[in-house]
């Protein structure tokens, strides 16, 4: 960025007047002051503290020899800012303030700005006084960074901002790490730290996350609250964080293990009706879970499975306790892929040998997919001779994993026919889905895998509106959360993206509005800032692609309902 000049001469006071002290007797003559009474006072000296000076005029402070002068320090204007410091940056300034700090808007732990537009940010803090919002998301060129400026530069180029009662405000977005690989610190926790600690000295009111549960919880508890900054998050509805004592400021776009897992017993009793139509079982049936628990929205989705009824699973009339103590009911547990990737697993396999159950519900990642599934299939037939082999359901976390097609199909073809897995839902409504996609394609032609990120999209678009229907008294995330209700309280429908964005604004601007994303209504919980969707079923067809929302539940009489694709009579 080059300086400019004429700007920054235009914005300074002459060098002369800085330094230059105001004696008694002008201020005492000057037309704009009245009821001077210092003409007997003897004391040479105006103040002591800067406050003595604004009984005198705006903008002075206590300066050399005890005189009041004009304030020179700090700026502005973002304008003022950037010709000094030379890159983007904003003046802060405290409320009733007329001079503030400057400070650059991108650091080591924050280093994008959102528009990606290349000298868009400049253009928008000289021309005005932007929102500045910010996003811990992955700072490469990727699909997560790209879902958050398509919908910044759509509501950027359509709307010119947030809009006011006097215009429309435009919307800056920082970019800050976090991805714990892609930290050159060696300390991602202080990383962290420091994002957070500029994003609060930029004044930063709200931030759409991709942080893991446990990184958003600890910031937000030891930084985030005291900020009053609102986080909307784009992951899971994790059980730690709706938990959180959090005045609304804490939001997931995606819904958690508790949700989701309120399927597992419409689809087991599925399941287990359909293994007994093909003859796979007759009599007492057995079922294990594989759970990973250091994944908690796996070992939430275990532990409503395990549950008493009504949300936990029954089998051979029985509660999950019930079968336990018959000996119907295994539960085993095994570390991540990504805790640990080179554990060992046979002790877990020889437990399912032994024990030999007709349905496997993994609620596990990719090392259930390559370490359990094969080494049953390639056993089982020796060590449990004359029972058929076991069915499987599968988790959300190996949806479309590359190692069920090339590990699990490929070894064993016939395990297409006995697998089916659990995923939050899509929109049941795909038209809006096919908007972005295009959307999506048009903006980044270079971004080849783009599915599944739609919830970034999402979570920066009901940001986005929070803080319009927060305007135009947005000050900090509690005005973002006051936003955020009028969102999802059951007004006028109207959907993100940029063809119903001028539409749904001015609806906004008139009362409350039902916010749809792309990835369906909002069905948020009021109380704990979660989504409440129940998963639904996907499955492999026989040519090993993945058909997903399959089967959806439903609410009114607690099934699972659709056209199943891959396998005859499910």
């Amino acid at each position: 960025m080059s300086p400019n000049p004429a700007r920054k001469a235009s914005k300074s006071w002459p060098r002369y007047l800085r330094a230059l002290p105001i004696p008694l007797g002008l201020l005492c003559a000057s037309a704009a002051l009245h009821g001077c009474s210092l003409l007997y006072d003897l004391d040479t000296s105006q103040c002591r503290v800067d406050a003595d000076c604004a009984s005198i005029g705006e903008g002075l402070i206590c300066g050399a020899e005890h005189f009041c002068q004009i304030d020179t320090s700090g700026c502005a204007s973002h304008a003022e800012c950037m010709d000094q410091l030379q890159t983007e940056a904003a003046c802060i300034k405290d409320a009733g303030k007329p001079r503030g700090e400057c400070v650059a808007l991108k650091t080591a732990e924050c280093p994008q700005l959102l528009p990606l537009q290349p000298n868009l940010a400049e253009q928008e803090l000289r021309r005005g006084d932007p929102v500045i919002l910010a996003a811990f998301t992955k700072v490469t060129l990727d699909a997560f960074l790209f879902n958050y400026d398509l919908a910044v530069t759509e509501f950027q180029t359509i709307n010119n901002g947030i809009p006011t009662s006097g215009g429309t405000r435009p919307v800056l977005m920082v970019a800050c790490n976090a991805n714990a690989a892609a930290d050159n610190s060696g300390d991602f926790e202080g990383s962290l730290d420091r994002a957070m600690d500029h994003l609060i000295k930029l004044r930063v009111p709200g931030v759409v996350s991709s942080l893991e549960p446990d990184d958003l919880k600890r910031i937000f508890e030891q930084k985030g609250r005291a900020a009053k900054m609102f986080f909307m998050s784009s992951q899971e509805s994790d059980s730690t964080l709706n938990a959180l004592v959090d005045d609304g400021l804490v939001w997931q776009v995606l819904p958690g293990g508790t949700g989701l897992a309120k399927a597992y017993k419409p689809v087991v009793d599925r399941t287990l009706t359909y293994l007994q139509n093909k003859g796979s079982l007759t009599g007492t049936a057995r079922i294990a879970q594989v759970t990973t628990p250091d994944i908690r929205l796996l070992s939430d989705m275990s532990a409503i499975a395990q549950s008493d009824p009504p949300d936990g699973i029954v089998f051979n009339g029985m509660s999950v306790l019930e079968n336990l103590r018959a000996d119907n009911f295994q539960a085993l547990t095994t570390p991540s892929s990504t805790a640990d990737g080179s554990a060992d697993l046979s002790v877990q396999v020889e437990s399912l040998l032994v024990f030999k159950p007709h349905l496997i519900i993994s609620t596990g990642s990719a090392e259930f997919l390559t370490k359990v599934i094969p080494a049953l299939e390639q056993q089982w037939d020796a060590r449990a001779s004359g029972q058929a082999r076991p069915f499987y359901i599968l988790s959300p976390y190996q949806f479309n994993r590359s190692s069920l097609s090339s590990v699990v199909l490929a070894q064993s073809p016939t395990v297409q026919q006995r697998l089916i897995g659990l995923n939050a839902p899509a929109a049941a409504n795909s038209s809006l889905y096919s908007k972005y996609v295009t959307a999506f394609h048009q903006a980044y032609p270079e971004v080849v895998s783009y599915e599944g990120y739609e919830n970034f999209y999402d979570s920066a678009y009901y940001l986005l509106f929070a803080a319009t229907a927060a305007a135009p008294r947005l000050t900090d995330g509690s005005s973002l959360a006051t936003g955020m209700f009028r969102l999802i309280n059951g007004g006028e429908p109207h959907d993100v993206g940029a063809l119903d964005l001028s539409p749904a604004l001015q609806a906004l601007a008139r009362g409350p509005i039902t916010l749809n994303g792309t990835l369906g209504p909002p069905n948020f919980n009021i109380v704990t800032g979660g989504r409440d969707d129940v998963a639904a079923v996907w499955c492999v067809d026989s040519t090993r692609k993945t058909q997903p929302d399959v089967l959806r539940y439903q609410a009114s009489d607690g099934t699972m309902q659709g056209t199943f694709p891959c396998f005859p009579d499910y």
